[in-house]
Formats: structure tokens, C-alpha cells, sequence
């Protein structure tokens, strides 16, 4: 009984509570009106809507959010202004209470308010889910992930933002510097990994950023909480996270001055630290803002420059108080020679790593695509491809193209992307934009293989018996389309556009024909693949033919009204800008700078030479018959037709 009453006064509770109780009266509030308040509505409605949700944080996620990422924050600063302003801390320091007492009364009486309104929350929506029977929405386990997610997330922003105020004199810095320590840890991954890319040849920099980097924070992490579940080892960390602030919060309101009230850094050690930390996350920022936009490395120098000129003098006048302070610049260019210092000592390294291939003996299997996407998130798809080698031809071949590309120059066009996973249980992962073409010799191999296109093409993965339905839609098309449900005729064609796809080459892989048409595979677990069925296959045109299914299956000219050709030179200096709008072409048709075909003769030479990759030397716009219905495609040089060619050299 004595150790309770000389941990906690009743009096100063109930002035905690008094001051901050509104914050977690606001919380509460927030909480009812974005979940239980939004659930009844939703059940009451004349129209329900019975969606299946598959977590609470679904609900009116925005709304939840507002709150459970605003609140936690505002908590820890409104408790503890009175380090902040000087009568209220010398008041509170002049208590016959030692330090330790009165950060545990505050910090605990803050928590309780913020988890007190979580509770309630779970046991209104409990009562709902019991009342109006709402298993159809959600499950009753939901209620209580929701509920602790909810808790463990509010607490540890709020220890945060306690930990934060123990190193500040100023509410206004207080509560910017507790986002930013919150979001540090994925917002420096981010910024280093991205600068990374710029400096490392091979550096897997879209690899690294699509590896769930936002669980690196809990404020990042909690704004995918709608799409993610998290996992019970992030939440340990969460656990142990919490109890690390609340230690170190405790530590360092025991070392702080009470005359760092007003001052922006409260203890002054670190405020080199503050300084120059702003500095190089201001430099790193401006570098891949100015770099990814003028994609010179020109644009990336001057990024880094203005970058660290801003975020090095903005400090100051936090740390100053005032605008003038632009005469400080010894310490910006002890900043700068230590930079340069660091850049040039690092080139050993960026060498090392650059020329860091494995050897054949060394792989036990490599990833081989054009994107990191699905090595990085493997997870988060359905498919089952693997884009995996393991036979040592194969994988001497990645070996080779790895080799030729990191010993060639080649124009940034399209990505190419290694991931060696080695005998030893390590990785080896490298990214590297190029021009294909300059490697295709040594990438025809690789991709006329029969393990890579195992690996890589989607109907190899298909089991005739689990197909119930097969769609072809001829490309633009809305209402026409080709559909098998016989059973026997689906082995067919399944069968066949498993050998024409064997049978496929390099060179027919890497040609985007527009005539192409769009294949769904409806499976008897409703599951869908999608993939093309290119005019390169063969035996499968000649099965759709001889089934009398070719006419509905294909692209006719009799679909199109009618299609504008421009030379891209006459387009916008960025073509791209305008492929979503038609204005720009019938502007140009105004102008007689388009060639504008309705022939069906003519329609079919187009609609076999078009490609659905925009680089080619003219840009074409198809009109369908179906009303509003357009697309645009890209022709090249060596592939126009005669009469094209004729019409733009004149």
C-alpha cells in the first residue's frame, strides 16, 4: 500500500486528466463514429451492403487513421508542455516528488487514456456483432485483432512522442520531430537506397524499395493495416519497442536541464546531431528529387547541393530561433569536405561491389526477370511462376549476359534483373537498366530455353482438368469475343498453346504486336489467368479457324471505323503526355498532318504492323466501330506500310 501511494497522487492524476482527458474523449469519439457508428449505419441501411471484410481497419480506414495517427502524438504533447513552458516546469520540479515519479504518473496516466478508448470501442462493436449477427461482415477474432493492433499501434506512437518531447523545449518541435523520428527509420532506407541506384552500377534499388519498407516504421506500417495483416514478429518488436521508449524516455527526463525550456534541442551534445542529420536527409532528398526529374547526373549534383544548403540552414534557424544565420557557413563546409571525404573513401567499395559476380559453382539456382516485383513480394501474387534457372547451361548463360553487361556501356532503356541465390545460403541480387538490343545474342538463349519459359509463361502452370471456361477478346474490344466451354475442345486448346509457346523464338517474344487478343482461363475455383494469344502462335490460329471461332477471336478490319497515323515528330516534345487524348491528333488532322485511313485494305496493313509499345517513329490512333472506344498504338520505321511511307515523305 505505501509503494502505491508513493508512486501515484491521486491529486495530480486527477490534474492529468483534468488538462489531457479531452484528448482521449476526442479519441473514443473518433474511434465510434469511424467502426461500431459505421457498421450500424451499414446494417441499417435500406440497401446493405454485405461486404465481407477482412479486418476492421477496412472500416472507414481513413477515418481510423486520422485518429489512431494523430491522437497518440497530440497525447504525448499536451502532456508534457509543462517542459515546455517555464513557470509550469519550474512548478512541477519544485514538487517534493522525485523525477521518476512524476514521468510514471504522467507517461502511465496517458496511456490508460489512450487505451481506455480502444477498449470500449471492442466492447461496443462486440455487443453490435452479438445484436444484429454481424458474422456475415466480419468474424468475431477480428474484433479483438483490431482491438490490440489498435492499442499496440496508438502506444507506441505515443512512447515516441514522449521519448521525442524528452529532447525539446518547443511544442511546435516537438510534435514535427516526433513524425520525423517516427518515420526515419523507412524514410533514411528510402532516401539511401534511392541514391544508391545512382551511384552503384547493378545497385537493385526498385528491388530493395518494394521489400515492404514501410514496415520498417510503425506510422508507414499502420497505413497499410488495411491490406496487411501484422505479423506476430513485428509485433514482438512493437512489444519490446515500447518498452525501450519508455526506458530511454524515463533516462533522459532524468538528465534534461529544466532550463532547456524554449530551446529547440534540450540537451546541447546533440545538437550537432539535429544539424547535421538535417542536412544530409535534406541532401540525399533533393538529390533524387532534382536527379529523378532531370535524369541527368548534372541534376543530381545540384540536387545534393541545394538540398544540403537548405536542410543544413533551415537547422540552424530552428536551433537559432531566427532567420539570420546565413553568415554560420564554416560548419556547411566542414559538412561538405566530409562528404566528399566519405564519397571518395566509399569508391573502393562501390568497385568491389560493381564487379562482384558469382562464380558457376557457386549458384545454386538464379532469378532471372525484368522486374524485382515479384521476387521482392512473392507473397502478395497468386501466380505461381518462379522466372527461376537451375540447369548450369542456363545458368551459365546469366552468368554471361551479367558479365557483357557490367563490362558494356548501353542507353537506360529497360530493366533487367539478377537474384543468385548461392550455395552458401547468401544472395546476390543486381539490377541494371540497358538497351536489349544490344545484348540479344546472349539473352536469345536464355529465353528460348525450355526451363525458362516453364518459369516465366503462365500456361505452362495450367491444369486442363481445373479449366471450366476459355475467353478470347481480340484487343480494343469490348463485346466480341470467342468463348470455349467444351470440355474436350479446352484440352485442345490448351494443349496446343502449350506446344506453339514451346515453339516460340526471341524474336517473336520481343515483338508487341497490336493484333494481339486477350486470353482468360476461368478456373473451377473462380481463380483467372490472363495472357495473350500472339499471331506468332500458329497451330492455335489454325484450331480456332477450323473450329470457326478465328473471325470472333481475332482484330477484323471490319471492327474499325477508321485510324489517324502522325509522324511523333509533330506531337508534343514528350509523346506521352497526350496518348491518353485523342484533342491532340484531330488537332494535327485539323492541320493535315495526320493521315487519316478508312480502306479496310489499308486498316489490315496497319493493324499488323501497329505495336502496343509506344517508341516507335509514328503514333496511330484506332477508332472501333463500338462507340467511344479508341487506343493507341506505335508503328516503326522499318515496319510501315507503302502507302504510309508514301503519305509522309511527300
Amino acid at each position: 500500500m505505501l509503494s502505491r501511494i508513493s508512486l501515484f497522487n491521486r491529486e495530480i492524476v486527477r490534474q492529468i486528466t483534468r488538462s489531457v482527458g479531452w484528448v482521449g474523449i476526442v479519441y473514443l469519439l473518433g474511434l465510434v463514429v469511424a467502426l461500431p457508428l459505421r457498421l450500424l449505419m451499414q446494417v441499417s441501411s435500406e440497401y446493405p451492403n454485405y461486404q465481407k471484410y477482412e479486418n476492421l481497419f477496412q472500416v472507414d480506414f481513413p477515418i481510423q487513421m486520422l485518429f489512431i495517427l494523430s491522437v497518440p502524438i497530440l497525447m504525448a504533447i499536451f502532456l508534457f508542455r509543462f517542459l515546455h513552458v517555464k513557470q509550469p516546469a519550474d512548478l512541477m520540479h519544485s514538487l517534493p516528488m522525485t523525477r521518476s515519479r512524476i514521468f510514471h504518473q504522467y507517461t502511465l496516466t496517458g496511456a490508460v487514456l489512450l487505451v481506455v478508448p480502444v477498449i470500449l470501442t471492442m466492447l461496443i462493436v462486440l455487443i453490435l456483432y452479438k445484436v444484429l449477427d454481424l458474422n456475415l461482415y466480419f468474424g468475431i477474432d477480428e474484433i479483438f485483432y483490431w482491438g490490440g493492433v489498435t492499442v499496440l499501434i496508438s502506444l507506441v506512437l505515443f512512447l515516441a512522442g514522449v521519448f521525442v518531447g524528452m529532447f525539446t523545449g518547443i511544442t511546435a518541435v516537438h510534435g514535427v520531430l516526433s513524425y520525423v523520428f517516427l518515420v526515419f527509420p523507412a524514410g533514411i532506407v528510402f532516401l539511401l537506397v534511392s541514391s544508391l541506384g545512382f551511384f552503384l552500377l547493378g545497385f537493385p534499388d526498385s528491388y530493395y524499395l518494394h521489400t515492404k519498407i514501410e514496415t520498417y516504421s510503425p506510422l508507414t506500417h499502420a497505413m497499410v493495416l488495411e491490406s496487411r495483416v501484422l505479423s506476430p514478429g513485428i509485433a514482438t518488436v512493437y512489444a519490446i519497442l515500447i518498452g525501450l521508449l519508455y526506458a530511454g524516455s524515463l533516462f533522459f527526463y532524468k538528465k534534461r536541464q529544466v532550463e532547456a525550456v524554449s530551446q529547440a534541442i534540450a540537451f546541447e551534445k546533440l545538437t550537432p546531431v539535429f544539424k547535421y542529420g538535417a542536412a544530409i536527409c535534406f541532401m540525399l532528398l533533393g538529390g533524387i528529387y532534382f536527379g529523378n526529374i532531370g535524369m541527368k547526373s548534372s541534376w543530381w549534383i545540384f540536387g545534393y547541393i541545394a538540398g544540403s544548403i537548405i536542410g543544413y540552414f533551415i537547422a540552424e534557424m530552428v536551433l537559432q530561433k531566427t532567420w539570420r544565420v546565413f553568415t554560420n557557413v564554416k560548419g556547411y563546409f566542414i559538412f561538405v569536405a566530409v562528404m566528399l571525404l566519405s564519397f571518395a573513401a566509399s569508391q573502393l567499395i562501390f568497385n568491389l561491389y560493381e564487379k562482384n559476380i558469382p562464380e558457376l559453382s557457386e549458384v545454386k539456382q538464379v532469378y532471372f526477370s525484368d522486374v524485382p516485383y515479384h521476387y521482392a513480394n512473392s507473397e502478395d501474387f497468386e501466380s505461381e511462376l518462379t522466372f527461376t534457372l537451375k540447369e548450369p547451361e542456363n545458368v551459365k548463360a546469366v552468368l554471361d549476359l551479367h558479365r557483357s553487361i557490367v563490362n558494356t556501356r548501353s542507353t537506360k532503356k529497360e530493366s533487367i534483373f539478377f537474384a543468385y541465390e548461392l550455395e552458401n545460403g547468401k544472395k546476390v541480387v543486381r539490377e541494371y537498366e540497358v538497351n536489349r538490343n544490344d545484348f540479344d545474342e546472349l539473352l536469345k538463349p536464355i529465353r528460348e530455353s525450355t526451363e525458362y519459359k516453364n518459369a516465366s509463361n503462365e500456361i505452362f502452370l495450367v491444369d486442363t482438368e481445373e479449366v471450366d471456361k476459355i475467353t478470347i477478346t481480340p484487343r480494343g474490344m469490348r463485346t466480341k469475343n470467342a468463348v470455349i466451354a467444351d470440355s474436350k475442345d479446352i484440352k485442345e486448346a490448351i494443349t496446343i498453346l502449350k506446344e506453339d509457346a514451346k515453339l516460340e523464338t526471341y524474336e517473336q517474344m520481343n515483338h508487341f504486336a497490336y493484333i494481339n487478343s486477350d486470353v482468360e482461363l476461368l478456373l473451377d475455383n473462380d481463380k483467372r489467368i490472363f495472357f495473350e494469344w500472339k499471331r506468332s502462335y500458329k497451330q492455335f490460329e489454325q484450331w480456332l479457324d477450323d473450329k470457326n471461332l478465328l473471325a470472333e477471336a481475332s482484330l477484323l478490319p471490319e471492327d474499325i471505323n477508321y485510324i489517324l497515323v502522325a509522324d511523333k515528330q509533330d506531337l508534343v516534345p514528350d509523346p506521352y503526355i497526350a496518348f491518353d487524348d485523342h484533342t491532340l491528333l484531330k488537332k494535327l488532322e485539323e492541320e493535315g498532318k495526320v493521315l487519316k485511313i478508312e480502306n479496310k485494305d489499308e486498316i489490315s496493313s496497319m493493324i499488323t504492323a501497329a505495336e502496343t509499345h509506344i517508341d516507335g517513329a509514328f503514333i496511330a490512333a484506332i477508332y472501333y466501330h463500338e462507340k467511344g472506344n479508341y487506343e493507341i498504338t506505335s508503328l516503326k520505321e522499318n515496319k510501315l506500310p507503302e502507302f504510309i511511307k508514301d503519305h509522309f515523305d511527300k
